[in-house]
C-alpha cells in the first residue's frame, strides 16, 4: 500500500555554534534581569524585546538566517523577517507551561541556554476526528504529540500556531530565549497584500 503524508507541519532543529563563554554570559544577563513570576513556576523576563539588547546581536542575526532558511524549506516568500518579541525564560524545579500558541505573530522559537525539561508539540490534526480512538504510536503518523529535549545551543523554530508546551522541570533553572517573527516589508499575494513595517 501506497501512503502519501499531505500537509506536513515542519519544525527546525539547528544545533548553533556558540562559545560556552558566550553562552554563560547570555545565561548571566538573562538570571540578572528583571524577571516575572508566571503561573506554573516559570519566570519570564519583563524585557520583552530582549534580542534587541547589544549583547545578543550575534544571536539575533543567527536566529534570522536560520528563520529565512526555515520558511525558503517551506516554500514561504517574504522580503525580509523582523524578531517582534524575544524574552527570556527561566524555569526551576516543578515549574512548566501550560498547551498554547504564539498570537500576532507568524513563527516563534526557543534558545536554549540549558538542558531541562523538554518542550512538546501537540498534533494539530487530533480535534479533526470526529471519533476518539486509540493511537497506536509505533509509527509518527499517529503521535499524539512530540518532544524536543533542549541543551545548550539548541534552536527550534515552529509554525506560531502549532499548539506546545514545557513539561515539568525535574531540574533547577531551565533557562531559553523566546521569541517571535514576523514578516516586514511587502508580504502575500493580490487581495491578500499587506506591508509591514
Amino acid at each position: 500500500m501506497d501512503y502519501i503524508d499531505l500537509f506536513p507541519t515542519v519544525i527546525s532543529k539547528t544545533q548553533l555554534s556558540l562559545d560556552s563563554v558566550q553562552l554563560k554570559s547570555y545565561k548571566n544577563f538573562i538570571l540578572s534581569s528583571l524577571l516575572s513570576k508566571q503561573d506554573n513556576n516559570y519566570k519570564t523576563t519583563n524585557n520583552q524585546q530582549l534580542l534587541e539588547d547589544p549583547i545578543f546581536n550575534t544571536l539575533n542575526l543567527s536566529i534570522l538566517s536560520n528563520a529565512k532558511k526555515y520558511l525558503d524549506s517551506i516554500g514561504h516568500e517574504y522580503e525580509t523577517l523582523q524578531i517582534a518579541s524575544s524574552w527570556g525564560v527561566v524555569i526551576d524545579q516543578g515549574g512548566y507551561g501550560g498547551a498554547h500558541s504564539h498570537v500576532n505573530s507568524y513563527i516563534s522559537g526557543v534558545f536554549y541556554l540549558s538542558s531541562g525539561s523538554p518542550l512538546g508539540f501537540i498534533n494539530p490534526s487530533l480535534n479533526k476526528w470526529q471519533f476518539l480512538p486509540n493511537i497506536n504510536q509505533k509509527d509518527y503518523r499517529s503521535y499524539n504529540g512530540f518532544l524536543i529535549t533542549p541543551q545548550p545551543n539548541l534552536l527550534t523554530i515552529f509554525p506560531s500556531w502549532l499548539q506546545h508546551h514545557i513539561s515539568p522541570s525535574l531540574e533547577d533553572e531551565r533557562v531559553s530565549i523566546a521569541f517571535n517573527i514576523i514578516p516586514k516589508g511587502k508580504f502575500g499575494i493580490d487581495t491578500g497584500m499587506l506591508y509591514l513595517k
